[in-house]
């Protein structure tokens, strides 16, 4: 039995199957993805197809593409012009490749290793990251159409105990799936989308000012590629714009890649 963590597929269905073909994924074999399975490629919902179709051999965190989608499907907000998810929109399983959407969560663990699609919160710790996982994976499971209304938005941008259950799950899911640095004040910052070497003075990658000591494993930032900082592993190789597609093998840390074919 082996265990796998997969960078962001972004619709690119090909270079998956592949690369499941390349470690002989097999049926003792578990597999999580750090999400954004959806949008940019062209092959949204195959991608869904195929990860779902593991059963309970899979799972994904949601990012904030396939937020997104889900938003376009149940929340009435508008695709944008960039969005490549009309497939999974006109597909005849489109309920059934949502409802698996739906039951996947915003953080999650294998062993002690953390998944998220983006970051946490320098206030959080590995509990407390679960625990407002939870809150959202709980309301967008009992009532997706309100969480949709009241999730886009950059405010509150600084986490704080206080906060009233809307701006809670916000900054939640600002923080699980569009996080990339954080301001010396310890504000969100959503522009900067650049390079390591490129972060702004003031600012910091949020995986340096986490007190949270175990592996974590996170996709989101592809200018970073795929890349190890201390106990954050980086799994962003750039699918969605033609590069590779990685996983790690958590059992040796031994990485595979895929070269995407566009």
């Amino acid at each position: 039995m082996s265990t796998y963590v997969f960078g962001d597929v972004h619709g690119r269905a090909e270079a998956l199957r592949a690369l499941l073909k390349r470690i002989d994924f097999g049926p003792s074999d578990m597999a999580f993805f750090v999400g954004d399975l959806v949008n940019v490629g062209q092959h949204s919902a195959e991608v869904l197809r195929t990860v779902s179709g593991l059963g309970d051999q899979a799972t994904t965190v949601l990012g904030n593409h396939d937020l997104h989608m889900l938003a376009v499907l149940l929340g009435g907000q508008s695709m944008r012009s960039k969005d490549t998810f009309q497939d999974v929109i006109d597909a005849p399983d489109r309920a059934k490749l949502v409802d698996w959407l739906l039951t996947q969560p915003l953080a999650t663990q294998s062993g002690d290793a953390l998944i998220v699609h983006a970051g946490v919160l320098p206030e959080w710790d590995v509990a407390s990251t679960l625990s407002i996982a939870k809150d959202i994976e709980t309301a967008l499971q009992n009532d997706p159409a309100s969480l949709f209304k009241t999730m886009y938005g950059n405010e509150p941008a600084k986490w704080h105990e206080g906060l009233d259950a809307d701006d809670r799950l916000r900054i939640g899911i600002n923080a699980l799936t569009r996080t990339r640095v954080i301001a010396d004040t310890g504000h969100l910052e959503f522009k900067f989308k650049g390079m390591y070497a490129d972060i702004p003075s003031g600012h910091s990658p949020w995986f340096e000012l986490t007190s949270i000591k175990t592996p974590l494993f996170f996709g989101h930032w592809s200018a970073l590629g795929l890349k190890k900082y201390d106990n954050a592993f980086a799994l962003d190789s750039g699918a969605a714009w033609g590069r590779e597609l990685s996983c790690v093998r958590l059992d040796d840390g031994q990485v595979f890649q895929e070269k995407v074919r566009v």
